[in-house]
């Protein structure tokens, strides 16, 4: 590991201790208090520990404009006084010629200590606190990177610890600094094409509206105002709506997307963003997109009641700097039929094709897929469904078997892409807290979100109907939030 020197305060007696000393006890079997804070990180850190297990992992980013950050370790002890205090960091960068590279990186490593070593007084007693404070420089990580390559993406892990004078020592206060958002909101939504395609439509009526628009419609949704003449909701209040409330996310997927005019009225609302759109298939992103690619693949089909027509599954691919990590992110259309439960060779033949493109990305590299996959999952929680939904008249003892069965597993093209990704959805139901799951039903999920690398989901919802009304699909919402990188 290669060391670097950094701008470091290791306090002298004078600088880092109070005035107030305690005579050590030698029976004093807790460790010290110790207090970490930190300058010019977003939010500040603000930690305190006691005698116990270690304070969760913490994540947090250089503050806007920043060019270094201090992270600062204040140790206390009234009974034993103090002997050290300790910080040690862990800096990591990955570098490459083209800075927005996804390919497998090693990282260049270097370690910095802060420590203060507190001496005995000379009475015998010991300071009852002690500090230290390390500070780091942006412009020493990018020197770490070798010459004609680019800094990628970067990390520093801190550890604050202490020792006080019986000779015991705290549990680690471990904190990292990280380039790309501590947290993610992400949002989903099926558009519902031939609602606003009827909608758009100058020659409407109220009948063509609701044949466009097969969700029931709620009051003082596309007819307004209720009861009296009905007045057809404009498109663009819907869009405008839409947009504002998208406004408030990171990152939006988008589906049935097929009329440009609808993303360019949001964007009307989301000063900033960035857009991948193909097909039916729009990405928005807060995050500057790259190396927009697409895939589709059309095949023809003829059952479940309807006669030969073409199906198509679709997806956009972009890499975005997410405040300068490189992210890979999948907005997704799947064929609609056949319906589930039934499977569809042509899903799986997608599925297939985006896994092998996946595979292409370094294992750190966050990966986001979500859209309308038109697919179910395995585990659905709350919103598993009565098979009678879709094969009415089924006796009572083989309905339940095929209840169970239903349930417990994916759909073979949803099954390959939890082959090699986390079903989001799926991991905050069997996590917890159940407060951070909140569904509204909707009959089975077939809008999803899988990803891989450095987030994990905490939060989920789909009960925004009031925002996502008219589609027939409800809107997804998550929350993501950064996870240690072990590497």
């Amino acid at each position: 590991m290669r060391h670097l020197l950094l701008a470091v305060l290791a306090c002298s007696l004078s600088a880092c201790v109070t005035s107030t000393s305690v005579q050590p006890n030698t029976s004093d079997s807790s460790p010290a208090i110790v207090s970490v804070g930190s300058i010019n990180l977003a939010p500040d850190l603000a930690i305190t520990t006691a005698a116990g297990p270690a304070a969760p992992w913490t994540g947090r980013n250089l503050a806007a404009g920043a060019t270094e950050f201090s992270v600062s370790a204040r140790a206390t002890d009234a009974e034993s006084g103090i002997a050290q205090v300790s910080i040690d960091a862990t800096l990591r960068a990955w570098c490459h010629a083209d800075a927005m590279a996804v390919s497998a990186l090693q990282p260049v490593a270097a370690s910095a200590t802060a420590q203060s070593v507190i001496p005995v007084n000379a009475d015998g007693t010991r300071p009852a606190s002690g500090f230290a404070m390390l500070t780091v420089q942006l412009a020493r990580i990018h020197a770490l990177c070798p010459a004609g390559q680019q800094l990628v993406d970067w990390q520093v892990d801190t550890v604050a610890s202490a020792r006080n004078g019986s000779g015991i020592d705290t549990s680690p206060v471990q904190a990292s600094v990280v380039n790309g958002p501590v947290q993610l909101r992400i949002a989903t939504l099926n558009m519902s094409a031939p609602c606003l395609l009827a909608l758009d439509d100058p020659l409407r009526t109220e009948q063509s509206v609701r044949n466009g628009c097969i969700k029931p419609n709620p009051p003082l949704t596309i007819f307004d105002p209720v009861p009296g003449p009905s007045i057809i909701v404009p498109t663009n209040s819907i869009l405008d709506r839409w947009g504002a409330f998208f406004a408030t996310q990171d990152i939006v997927f988008l589906n049935e997307a097929e009329q440009r005019r609808w993303i360019d009225r949001m964007l009307l609302s989301m000063p900033g963003f960035s857009v991948a759109h193909h097909g039916m298939v729009a990405i928005l992103s807060r995050f500057p997109l790259h190396d927009v690619r697409n895939d589709s693949i059309t095949s023809s089909f003829s059952g479940q009641g309807v006669t030969l027509i073409s199906v198509t599954s679709e997806y956009v691919r972009a890499t975005l700097a997410a405040r300068g990590r490189p992210m890979v992110v999948y907005g997704v259309h799947w064929a609609h039929r056949p319906a589930p439960p039934d499977s569809s060779p042509n899903r799986v033949s997608m599925a297939t094709r985006m896994t092998g493109d996946i595979g292409n990305f370094d294992r750190r590299t966050p990966v986001l897929i979500s859209g309308d996959f038109n697919s179910k999952s395995r585990f659905v929680g709350p919103d598993d469904i009565d098979f009678n939904d879709l094969r009415p008249g089924t006796p009572a003892d083989e309905h339940a078997r095929m209840m169970r069965l239903y349930n417990s597993l994916s759909m073979p093209e949803v099954g390959i892409m939890q082959g090699i990704t986390l079903d989001a959805r799926e991991e905050i139901v069997t996590r917890g807290p159940v407060a951070n799951y909140d569904h509204a039903g909707g009959g089975w999920p077939v809008d999803h979100l899988f990803l891989r690398g450095a987030y994990a989901p905490i939060r989920y919802s789909n009960s925004n109907g009031a925002i996502a009304t008219p589609s027939d699909h409800p809107m997804l919402e998550f929350t993501l939030e950064r996870i240690r990188d072990p590497r």
